[in-house]
C-alpha cells in the first residue's frame, strides 16, 4: 500500500491542487521500483486545474 503525506510549515493561502499517482501491480519487475517509474502511466494537470491520467494502453480518464 502507498500512503501519500505532505506537510507545510505554514499554508500560504490560497487553493492549491495536489495530485497522487498510485500505480497497483503483481508485475513482478514493477515490484523492484518503490516509484513505479516503469508502469508507463502519467498524471498532468492542466492550468485550469483538469487532471489527466494517460496510461501505457493509450486510455486517458480526465477529472475536471
Amino acid at each position: 500500500s502507498a500512503t501519500p503525506y505532505l506537510t507545510l510549515p505554514a499554508h500560504p493561502g490560497g487553493t492549491h491542487l495536489l495530485v497522487t499517482l498510485v500505480v497497483l501491480s503483481a508485475d513482478p519487475d514493477m515490484n523492484d521500483d518503490p516509484h513505479a517509474r516503469g508502469s508507463g502511466t502519467r498524471v498532468r494537470v492542466a492550468v485550469a486545474g483538469e487532471v489527466e491520467i494517460r496510461f501505457p494502453d493509450g486510455t486517458r480518464e480526465r477529472v475536471p
